[in-house]
């Protein structure tokens, strides 16, 4: 989706644009969570699953009326895609040192994900919290996050993307070490799920826009979905690792703190990237 918008917006608007995009895509994900309940108590869970096969014949139908490129930025695409290919880009990508800290920063951010989709339920649950207080601040970080991606992505435009990305996390930092230090209660955990999710997907546009900056928007859907590849194995770290160190330690505190590490080093990773872009597409 990235890849298909990067080239029908121009690069100074580009954080913006992904940042209007994931929120969107935010709003569809808290959107199905009382759709898909409704669904499966009126039809079950065949008819659901219908039901969202239906959905998705729409995506099919939306792309038709996609466009590849802009009239104003038709040009420079060809003069991009005429530089270098695929292998040429990868190769180019592979031997760029902030390319590989980009990666290194959205494995964090994909490690931070899904362990706090997965185990805050359980942690609330381990302070004698009510079920109802875990859907709550989820519910919160679906909320949030439509805001959150808009604003990153708006501060990308306006900002340096790095820096930005380095607050991103600095924020993230602050969050997270606040939440585990102060009592939990059902209005902290309220506001953990606001703060946290005014940033959860704030990378995005901010992690897809530096790609494109740096490398243009040609090979952007390939190079950002590498860096996406190391996000979801984050992900997947996230979320066995804090089930793993759960059973060894009996609590989550070990892991709560490992994300805050994370999260401060990630605010550091950002900082010496070379954000210049490799080369100017130029029209004739």
């Amino acid at each position: 989706m990235l890849g298909a918008v990067a080239k029908v917006v121009p690069a100074e608007h580009a954080a913006k644009a992904f940042g209007l995009t994931t929120a969107a895509g935010s709003f569809g994900m808290f959107a199905m969570i009382p759709g898909a309940q409704l669904m499966l108590e009126d039809m079950g869970w065949q008819g659901a699953l219908q039901g969202f096969a239906v959905l998705c014949t729409l995506m099919i139908a939306f792309s038709l009326f996609m466009k590849s490129s802009r009239q104003g930025t038709e040009a420079s695409t060809q003069v991009e895609a005429n530089e270098l290919t695929l292998k040429e880009a990868l190769k180019e990508a592979f031997n760029h040192k902030g390319y590989w800290l980009i990666h290194a920063g959205f494995f964090v951010c994909g490690f931070h994900v899904m362990f706090i989709a997965t185990h805050l339920p359980s942690y609330l649950a381990d302070k004698n919290l009510p079920a109802s207080s875990a859907a709550l601040a989820l519910a919160y970080v679906g909320i949030f996050n439509i805001f959150g991606s808009y604003f990153w992505g708006l501060m990308g435009d306006k900002f340096s993307k790095r820096h930005v990305m380095s607050m991103l996390y600095l924020f993230r930092t602050v969050v997270i070490a606040a939440f585990v230090t102060m009592p939990v209660t059902e209005h902290t955990a309220a506001l953990f799920g606001g703060a946290i999710g005014f940033c959860w997907l704030g990378t995005v546009p901010l992690t897809s826009g530096l790609v494109r900056q740096i490398f243009g928007a040609r090979y952007l859907s390939t190079l950002y979905g590498l860096v996406f590849f190391t996000h979801q194995v984050g992900s997947f770290l996230g979320a066995w690792a804090g089930g793993r160190i759960y059973d060894y330690y009996g609590s989550y505190e070990p892991i709560w703190w490992s994300t805050v590490v994370l999260a401060f080093a990630a605010a550091l990773i950002h900082l010496p990237i070379n954000d210049k872009p490799l080369r100017v597409a130029t029209a004739s």
